[in-house]
Formats: C-alpha cells, structure tokens, sequence
C-alpha cells in the first residue's frame, strides 16, 4: 500500500532580475527558476525576501490577475522586500494543507540599467 503526503505547493517563480532567498535558507530560489515547495505543516511559517541582481530593482510582489481567481499570490501588490508565507493564519490551515493547490510568491523585478 502506498500513501501520498498530502500537501498544497508554494511555487517561488523568479525572472532573471532577482533572487528569492527565504530566512531558513531551505526554501531559497534562484533567478530564472521556479521553485516548487510541498508544504505539510499548519504551522508553517517563512519570510521571503526578493533580492535584486544588479541593474534590477525590486518593484513589487505580482497579484494573481482575473484569470487565476482560484489561485493564492501571497503578498500581492505589496512593495515590501520581504513577503511572510504564514500558514496558521488561514481560516482554517489544515484544509489549506490538505488541498493540492498551488500558492504563489513571484516579484517583480525592474531593468534599471548597469
């Protein structure tokens, strides 16, 4: 018998501008990728912070638009460097977990030149 983990996905999704590094440094994503993380506890917790490669310049954290309304972007629209992933403060954390959807944390990064 074989079991599946149960788990919803944090997809951490970077341009070529910048870096994702979270405070653990377990969950770190490097620019250019996206990064799939399998999140099994309630009380999971991490901040994130968007890190610039030079000639970028952070601008904010990308909102889901009308087209994923079903669909988490934690942080959206904020211009705040670091982004917290808290599960506990979901209405109810342990049906977030269960559920196989997939969250998203992506910035948004600026060419501002050399």
């Amino acid at each position: 018998i074989t079991s599946l983990a149960a788990g919803c996905k944090l997809a951490v999704m970077t341009s070529s501008g910048g870096d994702v590094i979270s405070d653990s440094g377990n969950l770190d994503c490097s620019a250019g990728n996206v990064c799939e993380f399998t999140i099994t506890d309630t009380n999971f917790s991490e901040r994130f912070t968007a890190v610039p490669k030079p000639g970028y310049q952070f601008v904010r954290w990308i909102a889901a638009s009308k087209d994923v309304e079903f669909s988490t972007f934690f942080c959206g629209d904020s211009t705040s460097l670091t982004c917290t992933v808290d599960m506990s403060s979901a209405s109810n954390p342990q049906a977030v977990v269960d559920s196989f959807v997939i969250s998203y944390i992506i910035p948004d990064f600026k060419y501002v030149g050399p």
